[in-house]
């Protein structure tokens, strides 16, 4: 159809109209058969607490219930609430939806649907049309890059940082979904911050020791198909390949992504790293030096001192390194398939690889020059006998300060540090030690990189010897 010139500029100014309708937050709807008119609808973010809905609505009766029904968009569950106000045939509602408490945690970036449903005295109702709502962080000014596969939500003068956040998420989409088998890759949102202050507000409350010893430079959260980044520092896009290979390790395993071990999910995530923190490198290295390397059937969630968790991020990532290298990409795609159809962790690798978690922990072990431990039940024998021994041994001690040193159940010494309960990996983070708080990070590298590689020749040479 063609249009005359001298309507086009009718035509134009319709468009605005109906444009600008359409983008309000605020807007009115009535029916008349249930007397109810919904005034206006407002949503907005009052960050880092709540997202904020006022309605104000009128009926030819009472208004006793107003219930607000929302869900993320690429959540499976629907949740509802129930705003505040006083019953009456005009009313103000709010209704405030918690942002940052426990498992109810919304991080910034994430699209919510919500729709809002009056109830009068008499039972009549009124729904208003489903509308969308993005929460961010409303202490900046955010832009918005995006492609076929990926969002990144920006902020500041790092519109070229945000260029290369969105290509080393798509490049990771693209290469990583063969390695885990993916066909097809829903969008994913990645926020990006300018400094570890401004994230700090945007993360879930961690302990103290992880907020003063570790500095947490990305998380994810892949039921919403968020990642937040720290997008700061030489290696962000690295950070960036790691998070969301989580969101993709989530759409390979699907309804059984909960029962990835930790050790398994980290070390995937660390291969699509290609920036790694040096800091893992030499924690592996001072936890082989100290004996501190637990076997991988006891990381199925990272806890313990900030420097244990270093160290589990450390051995995860070599393990995976050793799968990929000696047994072939394709095994992995293998195993998250078998994963699907039974989720236990040592049924699915003895399928694929033919040893479970002992087997290839002992594998591993012998590719770095340990000996491998003794199996599962073997080895809490040995764990048994050496607390009885320990415990003969606090029985003849006098003072509370020995019984606090000699008498500890686990395998390995526990550094004087606090220690951390939580599971690490409920939102999928890398962590890197904190340069001006961690004294035993600088023991860590500074013995790895001088002392450890001495004493490992020394060893071997030993080992030669004696056979």
């Amino acid at each position: 159809m063609l249009i005359k010139p001298k309507y086009i500029f009718v035509f134009y100014a319709l468009f605005l109209i109906i444009a600008s309708i359409i983008a309000l937050k605020t807007f009115k709807i009535t029916y008349a058969d249930t007397n109810i008119t919904i005034d206006s609808i407002t949503v907005k973010s009052d960050f880092p607490k709540n997202i904020v809905f006022e309605i104000n609505a009128q009926s030819s009766e009472e208004i006793n219930t107003i219930k607000i029904e929302y869900k993320v968009v690429e959540g499976r569950s629907t949740s509802y609430g129930y705003a505040d106000f006083e019953n009456g045939k005009k009313v103000e509602a709010i209704y405030n939806l918690p942002t940052s408490s426990g498992q109810g945690f919304i991080p910034p970036g994430t699209k919510l649907t919500y729709q809002i449903e009056i109830i009068t005295s008499s039972g009549k109702t009124l729904k208003s049309e489903k509308s969308e709502f993005t929460y961010f962080d409303n202490r900046f000014e955010w832009s918005t890059l995006k492609n076929d596969s990926t969002i990144v939500h920006y902020y500041g003068p790092t519109k070229s940082r945000a260029e290369t956040i969105l290509d080393t998420t798509t490049n990771t989409i693209k290469n990583m979904s063969q390695l885990l088998g993916i066909n097809q890759v829903k969008p994913i949102t990645v926020v990006a911050y300018n400094n570890g202050r401004h994230m700090a507000s945007a993360l879930p409350k961690r302990s103290a020791a992880i907020s003063q010893d570790l500095v947490t430079e990305g998380t994810a959260w892949p039921d919403k198909r968020i990642v937040l980044v720290l997008a700061f520092g030489e290696t962000f896009a690295g950070i960036t390949g790691h998070e969301v290979m989580h969101v993709l390790i989530s759409d390979a395993a699907k309804h059984v992504y909960a029962a990835i071990p930790t050790w398994l999910n980290e070390g995937l995530a660390e291969y699509a790293n290609f920036e790694s923190s040096a800091s893992y490198a030499q924690s592996l290295a001072y936890a082989i030096f100290t004996r501190k390397l637990k076997p991988i059937w006891y990381l199925q969630t990272f806890s313990g001192t900030p420097n244990e968790i270093l160290i589990a991020y450390g051995q995860s990532k070599s393990v995976v390194n050793f799968m990929i290298k000696k047994f072939g990409e394709k095994k992995i795609a293998i195993l998250m398939q078998e994963l699907q159809k039974n989720p236990a962790i040592d049924q699915a690798l003895q399928t694929t690889y033919g040893f479970n978690q002992h087997g290839l922990d002992s594998e591993w072990r012998k590719s770095i020059g340990l000996d491998p431990l003794p199996n599962p039940k073997e080895l809490e024998e040995i764990q048994e006998k050496r607390r009885n021994e320990l415990k003969e041994i606090t029985k003849e001690k006098d003072n509370e300060e020995s019984l606090e040193t000699q008498s500890s159940p686990q395998i390995n010494e526990t550094d004087s540090q606090e220690i951390i309960t939580e599971p690490i990996s409920a939102n999928c983070n890398i962590l890197k030690p904190r340069n001006t708080t961690n004294e035993n990070t600088t023991e860590i590298g500074s013995i790895s990189f001088v002392l450890f590689p001495i004493l490992f020749l020394a060893i071997n040479k030993f080992r030669k010897r004696k056979k």
